[in-house]
């Protein structure tokens, strides 16, 4: 897999999208690495990045946070559940039905009136659960097929 550690220009372009979208500091990040691959972008521990093993090549280091190349890359599910906790915007916070529908692919219409176009946090709680889209007013699912199975019924 190549990789390439992003430049300081797409850095500055990658943290100015986090703190505007969701309120993230790149101070937050300080202690991690971001690589590129041809269409993701990874984040490891600095420290996790300097090792080199004889004899061992390392595939995947650290998580997969951004997938795509486009511009803003969407933020994966990984991502969203082990930073989550940190947004001070940019999320919203789904009741049991609205979560059980979004969970079954059906858009929450009209629950994003007045947010900007995007990628946003979906929570339950203080739970940081996946990644939606807002678009006209509407939040639409972009959860991997697969994440429905994973919640609890007793959560829901």
């Amino acid at each position: 897999m190549l990789r390439r550690l992003l430049s300081s220009e797409e850095q500055a372009v990658l943290f100015k999208y986090m703190e505007e979208r969701f309120g993230l500091s790149r101070n937050q990040f300080s202690q991690f690495t971001l690589e590129r691959t041809k269409r993701d972008i990874w984040m490891m521990p600095a420290d996790v990045y300097e090792c080199h093993f004889e004899n061992f090549e390392i595939e995947k280091r650290g998580l997969r946070a951004f997938n795509g190349d486009k511009h803003p890359p969407k933020p994966t599910s990984t991502f969203l559940q082990r930073f989550g906790h940190l947004f001070t915007k940019g999320f919203v916070d789904l009741s049991s039905d609205e979560l059980k529908k979004f969970l079954a692919g059906e858009a929450l219409l009209g629950k994003a009136q007045g947010m900007t176009k995007g990628y946003l946090l979906i929570r339950r709680g203080d739970i940081s659960i996946g990644c939606g889209f807002v678009r006209e007013g509407n939040i639409e699912t972009q959860f991997p097929l697969n994440i429905g199975r994973t919640i609890s019924k007793d959560y829901l």
